[in-house]
């Protein structure tokens, strides 16, 4: 996984330095399904509450075509849904750093005015759990990163300057493991997680 993030940041470097637009976007992101449950009989429930997101991503046409090759670098955070939070003294917190590798689609309306645009992409990513500390006297539990492979389905509406639009992300499964000294109590099971999350992106074209 590590080789394929380094083989990415290269292929992006090589975008970027060709690249003849940039965007800086953000926006609110809603978990998703797995992510979004709280059921405790469900393995994979990730009582995530509302989120955000800050990325970049740089674009190289394709030609005369009306697509576009792209390299994108994003930063999602999600907490956990309040009615959870008083259940521990450090709430965890979930972030997300996902790099991809897309397909842009862009079609003129209004005498190039305004812009409808489509775009998939995938690509590795690392996310964390951090820190955690109950209301009890067992102690903080830090987890170490967890590596994974997802993709992205965006659609929306460009500007000159101005872009949005909606982004569903699929980041994969995850299983974060405790520190040493946790790995080592047997009855201490790993979270697991299947983080998805639908995104509303308001973004700057450079």
């Amino acid at each position: 996984m590590k080789k394929i993030i380094f083989s990415l940041m290269i292929i992006g470097c090589a975008i970027n330095t060709n690249a003849q637009s940039l965007q800086i976007h953000t926006g609110v992101t809603l978990p998703m399904g797995d992510f979004a449950d709280d059921d405790v009989f469900n393995d994979y429930a990730g009582m995530a509450n509302t989120g955000f997101n800050i990325g970049v991503k740089s674009y190289l046409p394709l030609g005369k075509s009306n697509f576009s090759f792209g390299f994108g670098f994003d930063f999602f955070l999600n907490g956990l849904q309040s009615k959870y939070k008083k259940e521990f003294d450090v709430s965890p917190m979930y972030l997300h750093i996902p790099l991809t590798i897309g397909l842009n689609y862009s079609y003129s309306l209004l005498k190039n005015k305004i812009k409808i645009y489509g775009e998939v992409g995938i690509g590795p990513n690392c996310s964390m759990m951090t820190q955690m500390s109950s209301n009890t006297n067992l102690g903080s539990i830090y987890f170490y990163p967890s590596y994974g492979f997802g993709y992205n389905m965006e659609g929306g509406f460009l500007l000159k300057w101005f872009q949005i639009g909606f982004r569903y992300y699929y980041l994969g499964n995850h299983s974060y493991s405790p520190d040493l000294y946790w790995s080592y109590l047997n009855d201490f099971e790993n979270p697991k997680r299947k983080i998805s999350n639908l995104q509303l992106v308001v973004g700057f074209n450079f």
